[in-house]
This record gives C-alpha cells, structure tokens and sequence, in this order.
C-alpha cells in the first residue's frame, strides 16, 4: 500500500464475528446471555458498541452497551425475555470516536423453560448444548476500573490509588480475595502482584515505580463458592512529568516519496493520540491532503500494509512517516522515557505472512550503538528463553531476527541503506527498519549501554564494534538496496 496519493482518508472499517453462548438463567423469567467477540486487528481500537434487540425494530439507533476498553472481548446481557428471539450486531470504536461499519448480524432465541419442547431445538448462533449452570459455580461479575484511566500521570514517588467498582457475584456468592497486578508495558509479567483478602474497592499500590515509564494495571476477583478468578480489562498511568519540547523535529517541505522522513517520538505523549502529537503542529486538517503520516503494521489485511493518521498509536520505539508539503515544525509534549533503566521495544511478527518488519527508534533521548542494542525472547507467560544478547553477537542465520538495520537516509535516491556495521549509531526523534524472524521478540536499550565517551564500558564497547565492523567489512560490505513495493518475503522494507 503506497502512501503517495491524495483525498480523504476514512478511518478503516472493522469486521468480526459475534457469536453468542448461554450461560444461565438466573430467574424464572429473565435469561442471560454471553457475547463473545474477536478484537480486530486496528490497533487504535478504543471500545465497542453493542447493539441488540427485537426482529421488525430499528434496534441499531443507539447502543445498548458502550464497552470503553479494545481488549474487552464479551460481555454478559442480562434480562432477556425467555421465548423471545432477539438480534446482536457490534462496532469497534477508535480514538478519535469513529465507529466502523456493524458486524454480521446473529439472531438468538431465548429458551423458554415452560416449553419443554424448545430446549431440544437448537438456536441460531448458540451451542446444541443448553444445560443450565448452576450460578454459583460460575465467576464473580468481570471487574469494572474506575481509575487511573486515560493514562493519567503521577509524580515519582507517589503512592498509586487503585479504584475498581464493587465486587458482585450473578448468584450471590461472597468475596474470597482480591488481585492487584502493575507491569510495564513494555514487558508481560508483572511487577507488582498482591493479593487482599478484604472486599476493598480500592488498593494503595505501594511499589517502587520508575519515573518515565507507562504502567498497565489490573485487578481480579475471586469468589468462596466456585473459586473462580474474574479479571478486568487493563488500565494505563504514567509516573514522571509532562515537559514540552518546542520545535523538537524539524520536517522539510515535502511533495515527493524521496521527501518523506522517519521521525519518533522519546515522550509518552497524551493517551497515545496521534491527533494530540500532530495535530497541534499541523497548518491544515489532515484531510485536505498537505500531510501523509503512517506507520508500517505487518498483520494489517493479513499480509501487511500502512496504518494512516489516525488509525494507530503514538508510542517511544515506534517510528513514523511523515511527508509535509509546507514543512512541519513537531513540538512534543509529554513525558521524557527513563534514561535510567532498560527499555524493551517489542518487534512485530506476521507468522502466517512471515512478514516481520518493524519500523522502530530509540526509544528515549539517548544515542545507542546498533551493535550493543540487546534482543531479548520471551514466551507468552513472559519469561526469557533466549538473551539479553548483544546484536554484534547473533548469528547471521539466527532464528529471531536479520542483523541488519536499515535506514532512509531522505537523499533523494529513493532507497534504503541496510547497515550491518555493530558501530552504526541510533540517533533519539529518528527511525529504522529491522526485520523479525519469529514471535515474541524484543530489542532492548540498555541504560548503561548510551553512547558515552565518559562511559569505560561504552568506550570499551565501541572498540569491539570496531574491530567487528573492519572484519565484516572484509567479508561483505554494507549493500543500498533498490525500490521495491513488497514486503512479506522481501529483503528490503517496503516503501513510503
């Protein structure tokens, strides 16, 4: 998907299958029933809307349920009529509030207990399986946070209040224990893991959280009856302070695909918008045309393809295009990454495509060397199978990712430059393309790996680069590659 054209750009439409599945009934007269959902694939989803109700009405004029989460997958609709059909459709929602098209419509008729016929037949989209459950085997309600959310900010040092609603249970059954996890985002497992027995709705978090860093937080709930665990959707906070950085990138007035520049960002910017990292150094509204911002998504449309303003998140380590055709001068608001701790940037993988290219970027305001940036691989619970391992290090027929780091040096050659050299240099506010080989792996800038001439470690690094580089210089030396519009299989990235 070529990124030169001109005309509006909608936000993309959404489709997914809605399936629903009975779970029980909690009274004589009223039925309960589980939508469950895929997530699509947009990673700027921000929620959905649920829509249902009655064959012959226009049940689609509004929303029964607003679901304000993108990994909410089900939700349970209570009090349904037994003996009534009723229709189900959805939308996802991005974080501008656009809403995509409807999904397939599913039609389900309630059993209706009286009728001992109608719990033999089977009902469009719904299991042949309709044993009741006993309510008190099943799970407490799915917790409802209540704050931070938005991906609020707290000054270093503070303790973090956690506010969940009140733990209920559809059949009554009482609290057991409560569990209040924090991670990074930028790793699975987390941090901070305690458990509560006391029926609280909220948590004083008293754990030692770095400045510069965005966190996600959860809670689960877990009743004396089944001894089940509910979990809730995840929230984001940021610890540290909001600084702005005026006029941090410099954009070139631009027309043409040679014009286009790779920029990052070394902030965690405003809930991750792109029209509040943008839009406040923007001339004209996007849809006229004088601006192309996008970043590359290896699963989009199965193959792989550019995401565009504004249908994709403003994170550090992610790098971005960016084509203006009267220049742009990027102020940055937000607040600065640690420099003080290792950064993981997770590389995406498209197994089915094989298609692995990432574009990335240091992901705070320092310089590293390409040869000591780390690759780390996890498994899906998040522990370590392979790594920290220094990129100069791997092997060139490694499993996980190609050593090459490629780079668009905006020279007007319409190309790329693959860098195989350990000494290349990362500059912060740039961006690079790397190439993944397999799932779950991550680079990571280590904090004490900055580019440092005071730094004897990073001196005595920086020697080895170079006597790595002179001797692979001698074997194979550094190759520009030509245009290409591929990308799964390719050897080159694809272009702008």
């Amino acid at each position: 998907m070529s990124l030169m054209k001109s005309g509006n750009h909608p936000i993309r439409t959404f489709f997914y299958a809605l399936t629903v599945i009975l779970l029980f009934s909690p009274a004589a007269f009223a039925a309960s029933v589980t939508l469950a959902w895929d997530k699509p694939g947009g990673k700027s989803v921000a929620g959905y809307n649920i829509y249902y109700g009655l064959p012959g009405t226009n049940y689609k004029v509004s929303p029964v349920k607003v679901i304000k989460s993108a990994n909410q997958k089900q939700i349970v609709i209570p009090n349904l009529e037994p003996g009534k059909e009723y229709l189900f459709s959805a939308t996802s929602i991005d974080g501008s509030g656009s809403e995509s098209d409807y999904s397939r419509e599913i039609s389900y008729k309630v059993p209706d207990p009286s009728n001992k016929d109608n719990s033999s037949k089977k009902q469009s989209g719904s299991p042949s399986n309709h044993t009741p459950v006993d309510p008190k085997k099943l799970p407490p309600q799915k917790p409802v946070l209540l704050g931070p959310e938005n991906h609020k900010e707290f000054a270093s040092g503070k303790k973090i209040r956690l506010e969940t609603d009140v733990y209920s249970h559809p059949a009554g059954n009482v609290h057991a224990k409560s569990r209040w996890q924090i991670r990074r985002v930028d790793q699975k497992k987390p941090l901070y893991d305690v458990t509560s027995e006391l029926d609280l709705a909220y948590h004083e978090a008293e754990a030692s959280l770095e400045s510069g860093l965005k966190y996600a937080w959860r809670v689960g709930v877990q009743d004396a009856e089944s001894g089940l665990l509910s979990w809730s959707d995840e929230k984001y906070f940021i610890v540290g302070e909001k600084t702005e950085k005026d006029k941090a990138l410099d954009i070139a007035p631009g027309q043409s695909r040679n014009e286009f520049k790779m920029i990052s960002f070394v902030q965690w910017t405003p809930d991750s918008c792109p029209k509040k990292a943008f839009s406040p150094s923007m001339e004209t509204d996007y849809s006229f045309g004088d601006y192309r911002i996008a970043v590359y998504d290896p699963e989009l449309n199965g193959e792989g393809g550019y995401r565009e303003y504004a249908d994709f998140e403003v994170v550090p380590g992610k790098a971005y295009w960016v084509l203006a055709r009267t220049g742009m001068d990027l102020s940055v608001e937000g607040v600065p990454v640690t420099t003080a701790s290792d950064v993981f940037i997770p590389l995406e993988y498209n197994a089915s495509a094989k298609n692995g290219w990432s574009m990335i970027a240091v992901p705070n305001d320092a310089t590293y060397y390409w040869g000591n940036v780390e690759i780390v691989v996890h498994d899906e619970k998040g522990d370590i199978l392979y790594g920290p391992m220094p990129i100069r290090q791997l092997s060139e027929d490694n499993p996980y990712m190609d050593k090459r780091i490629w780079e668009w040096e905006n020279n007007g050659t319409d190309s790329y430059t693959a860098h195989e050299s350990s000494s290349f240099q990362l500059e912060p506010y740039g961006g690079y393309w790397v190439k993944a080989r397999a799932e779950n792996v991550s680079l990571s800038f280590a904090y004490d790996m900055q580019v440092s001439l005071s730094n004897p470690k990073i001196m005595a690094a920086g020697w080895l680069n170079a006597g790595i580089d002179w001797i692979g210089e001698k074997l194979a030396p550094s190759t520009v590659f030509a245009d290409s519009q591929s990308s799964g299989g390719s050897e080159e990235p694809p272009m702008p």
